[in-house]
């Protein structure tokens, strides 16, 4: 994808947009420059015309101004590629009505997105197709050293105690003013101080001040999301700053730094207690997920959904000659035919579970060993059912070959009316036993709200953790050695490891982080668990559906005749927070379309045809109509503020590789643990699959 960045060039290079180029462009993303010379309306609008010949020659699929003036400029050259306003603070938060009045017109009107740097700006702008993304900083470049090396470097003397002050104190904004009075108070009982500023320093010298100085002041009267506090952060340089633009999010829980009100002797409260305390902060741990490469990965998300959205694929952009698999998906690859590693990974599923007669012969042999092992038990079998359309169909097959069936449900307070008629329907007519798992709801709450407020992309893999866990442990109790599960990989596909992984130990790091809470009574599934109800217990997980032949839509009509079950709309929708997570809040926050995965799956098993899979995703996973209201149900139903989720919406993204888990044990071990799962669970687990073709 090729990217043209406007800008300003009236003060030289800017280290920002030069930095953000430089992580898209690591990221595989080409970028070309327009440097905006001249001032006022006046002085930009003489760039148009030579802008708009650039874009002739250059040929950019998308165009990325950086300030209102330059997104203003690149509107007038009338292009007709999508435009992207990076607004800076003071455009938004400045008392300049009329550049504030053009710049909300445009971006309502005009521009596909406008990115802004905190909340503060998002609110004032009032407009639904911003998104906040704060700059990212450097973390290879802005890191700690040793502050007397810092300090011989510089000429600073070791028997002072040195402040930096974040800008040129001559810009009125900065309001130095401010920092001078603070200072002055400090001074009356800790002289020994200087005071540097930063203006007029190459990177490499900030590093050097960060490192240098005691601490970082901050007074200006607005920002958006100062990288001066990012930087230091990166140093574990302290900090004392107003209470402006993100900053508050940004050092929230960051040890030995401080926000403050416009008031003189708070703030040299604050210089005095870091000055006397002579330690520096743990900014760099907290700093991570701001770094530039996530920046860049964010805003690349962006540029991926509205391209997408204009049906204009950028040259680096491809799609599986024999799936739907996309470079939105992470770690695709794709050999010299155009074909995917996730198509090699379904057609080596294909191949290792087939069905026809062998697949038949395979299921076969299984339903003996099961009633074999069951003989003496109550049942031969756990099925765990949703009300779905595979668990539902699973209950049928099951009944067809006479297996004893206990079903299982586990109710975690957000199944559908319908879901639980269906189960009802389906297990009485077919005189089975239900056995129903209820969560403690103010459990079910906290965990749920824990993971969106952790920013994580599949917010219900805490219900997937619970599922498993009630299953084996129905399993154990009634002494059943088979766990059915209606997972069909054919008809679903495998998602990406980094859009759907979490474990236990994620679980409760993540609720204890986000809701200081410990969990007492929801079902987990940790490794020492699995290998009890593995080796000691000696339960196997079974697909049916790996070995019959199955079809998704003569399934349904099945069971709506055989059994009145009723259809309950999109793949997972018989859940109504996995409906959400998964035809909202994946698509609308990540980018990440599920139906991508499950419709190519659907390609390679003969269920449809490619050119009608490609129409299926250019309708929205969402109903438009309905969807406010939807969002409004979860937020109320999980005791949510509209601002705390709105909060978390715009959060940058995270994935379970940003928070503890099983993951560098199980990639660790992943040779010998692929052989033990099978052995022990009777099929290889899907992360497995996934770390066989890497993804």
């Amino acid at each position: 994808m090729k990217v043209l960045f406007v800008r300003s060039y009236n003060h030289g290079v800017d280290y920002i947009t030069q930095r953000q180029a430089q992580s898209l462009e690591e990221k595989g993303i080409q970028v070309v420059f327009y440097n905006i010379v001249g001032t006022g309306l006046k002085g930009y609008f003489k760039n148009i015309i030579p802008l708009r010949k650039l874009m002739q020659t250059e040929k950019p699929e998308l165009i990325h101004a950086h300030y209102s003036l330059s997104g203003i400029v690149a509107t007038l050259t009338f292009t007709s590629k999508p435009i992207v306003v990076s607004l800076m603070g003071s455009d938004v938060l400045s008392t300049n009505k009329l550049i504030f009045l053009f710049t909300r017109f445009l971006s309502k009107f005009f521009w596909s997105q406008t990115i802004v740097k905190s909340d503060e700006m998002y609110n004032v702008l009032a407009n639904q197709k911003a998104i906040v993304i704060p700059n990212g900083v450097d973390l290879n470049t802005f890191k700690p050293r040793l502050i007397d090396e810092a300090r011989e470097k510089l000429n600073w003397s070791s028997s002072m105690f040195h402040v930096l002050f974040a800008s040129d104190p001559n810009r009125p904004e900065k309001n130095y003013a401010l920092a001078k009075a603070a200072l002055d108070k400090v001074k009356e009982h800790i002289p020994s101080i200087e005071v540097h500023f930063l203006k007029g320093l190459n990177t490499l010298q900030m590093v050097d001040h960060y490192n240098a100085a005691d601490l970082l002041l901050l007074t200006s009267n607005h920002e958006g999301s100062p990288n001066v506090i990012k930087e230091a952060m990166a140093c574990n340089c302290p900090i004392v700053s107003t209470k402006v633009g993100d900053v508050a999010n940004v050092i929230n829980g960051t040890e030995n730094s401080f926000l403050v009100n416009f008031k003189a002797d708070e703030i040299a409260e604050k210089i005095s207690q870091i000055l006397k305390q002579k330690t520096r902060s743990n900014g760099r741990e907290n700093i991570q997920k701001l770094s530039s490469e996530k920046t860049a990965e964010r805003i690349i998300d962006l540029y991926s959904k509205i391209i997408r959205r204009k049906i204009d694929y950028s040259k680096n952009y491809q799609r599986c000659s024999i799936g739907l698999w996309d470079t939105t998906i992470p770690n695709i690859k794709f050999d010299d035919k155009g074909v995917s590693n996730y198509a090699k990974m379904q057609l080596s599923l294909m191949k290792q579970y087939p069905r026809g007669e062998k697949g038949m012969n395979d299921w076969e042999r299984i339903v003996e060993k099961m009633k074999s092992d069951g003989r003496s038990k109550a049942y031969d079998c756990i099925i765990g059912i949703s009300g779905g359309t595979d668990s539902s169909y699973l209950l049928h097959i099951a009944h067809q070959y006479k297996l004893r069936v206990l079903a299982v449900y586990l109710d975690n307070g957000w199944g559908s009316n319908i879901a639980v008629s269906n189960i009802e329907k389906m297990t009485q007519q077919l005189n089975y036993d239900l056995k129903t798992f209820v969560i403690d709801y103010e459990e079910v709450k906290t965990v749920l709200k824990s993971y969106i407020l952790a920013g994580l992309p599949w917010i219900d893999s805490p219900t997937d953790i619970a599922i498993k866990s009630v299953l084996y442990k129905a399993a154990a109790q009634y002494g059943v050695k088979y766990a059915l599960n209606g997972g069909d990989f054919r008809s679903e596909g495998k998602q990406p490891l980094a859009w759907t992984y979490s474990d236990s130990k994620q679980l409760n790091y993540v609720v204890k982080k986000f809701s200081r809470k410990r969990l007492k009574n929801y079902p987990q599934l940790t490794l020492a668990q699995l290998g009890y109800y593995g080796l000691i217990k000696k339960i196997k997980a079974i697909r049916p559906l790996y070995y019959l032949p199955y079809e998704k839509k003569q399934a349904k009509q099945l069971l709506e005749s055989q059994y009145g079950w009723v259809d309950y709309g999109g793949h997972h929708h018989e859940n109504i927070f996995t409906k959400f997570a998964i035809s909202y809040w994946l698509p609308k926050k990540f980018n990440i379309d599920k139906r991508i995965i499950t419709y190519s799956a659907q390609v390679l098993s003969n269920e449809i045809v490619r050119d009608d899979g490609l129409a299926l995703l250019e309708n929205l996973p969402y109903d438009k109509q309905n969807i406010q209201t939807e969002i409004e149900y979860v937020i109320k139903k999980l005791d949510l503020s509209a601002t705390e989720f709105e909060h978390a919406f715009k959060q940058p993204n995270n994935y379970f590789y940003d928070y503890p888990s099983y993951y560098p044990t199980i990639k660790k071990f992943s040779k010998i643990g692929k052989s033990i799962s099978k052995l022990i669970f009777g099929f290889k687990p899907g992360i497995f699959e996934a770390l066989d073709q890497d993804i």
